[in-house]
């Protein structure tokens, strides 16, 4: 938790030099600034405790190992569940952290069967922006190879597979 109070002063501290920088004493109070940076920054804040959970924290009942692999769940949700905010308790639930700092990472999804059946997997950047999503509404229940890029990668997608991009180079995808 102390991690997370920094990063949060942080990020205070940062929107405080930026926005102060651009405008004048009488204009806004400090207080009005810190205000200001604390709600734009309150989601990247809290999505990052959840990475920070699934992927950095080795004593956290939710570490997944690493990076670019899921955790699948067999449970549902309660209100004991804190890692995310609220998480559905009526919906099972995977995640995985897509590091794509070096490169894309590309998942393939089996076919849905039956056919009739829904899904969804959500894209999620840092600041919790859906940036696409994968499932029954939006690319059907075929199976299918999807790639995801993170905002530096320069290549073109691979044949035959669904390409999308993210300006964060650490992404949340929840099933």
């Amino acid at each position: 938790m102390k991690n997370h109070r920094i990063i949060g002063l942080c990020s205070i501290l940062c929107a405080l030099l930026i926005t102060t920088s651009c405008c004048s004493d009488t204009e806004k109070s400090y207080r009005e600034i810190a205000k200001e940076a604390w709600i734009y920054n309150y989601s990247m804040f809290y999505n990052y405790k959840s990475i920070y959970h699934y992927s950095v924290d080795e004593q956290s009942p939710d570490y997944a190992k690493e990076y670019n692999r899921f955790k699948h769940y067999s449970r549902m949700f309660t209100h004991e569940d804190t890692t995310i905010v609220t998480p559905n308790n009526d919906t099972p639930y995977s995640w995985a952290i897509l590091d794509l700092s070096s490169e894309p990472v590309v998942m393939e999804v089996p076919a849905m069967v039956p056919d009739d059946r829904y899904y969804v997997m959500q894209l999620v950047d840092l600041y919790t922006f859906n940036f696409a999503y994968i499932g029954s509404r939006t690319t059907g229940n075929k199976s299918g190879k999807y790639m995801i890029a993170g905002p530096e990668w320069n290549g073109h997608p691979v044949r035959n597979k669904f390409g999308c991009r993210t300006w964060a180079h650490r992404t949340a995808k929840r099933r």
